[in-house]
């Protein structure tokens, strides 16, 4: 929403880079966010005790976070927008 505010008041310009890859991320997003919901009726299927515990709860979760970006850094690569190492490299520069 703020990209888009920003975009219409000229504030935000994107390169050609950008406005290739940006569809693509969405798209990347998308698919992270579908897997991750499925993921998560699977567990709530899977192990239906867990949500009665916060340490349930919180391990559902962990391993929800860790399914959502190992499935968007996949998607990302099959899409062509990063590869493995520019993203660990992206992930180290800025830590």
């Amino acid at each position: 929403m703020l990209g888009s505010i920003l975009f219409r008041r000229r504030w935000l310009r994107l390169d050609e880079d950008a406005r290739r890859r940006l569809p693509r991320i969405v798209i990347a997003t998308a698919i992270m966010g579908a897997a991750v919901v499925f993921g998560a009726v699977i567990a709530h299927a899977t192990f239906p005790t867990a949500e009665s515990s916060s340490s349930g709860r919180l391990v559902v979760l962990i391993v929800l976070v860790t399914f959502g970006v190992a499935i968007h850094a996949v998607a990302l690569r099959t899409l062509g927008i990063a590869t493995l190492r520019e993203l660990l490299a992206e992930m180290r520069a800025r830590s």
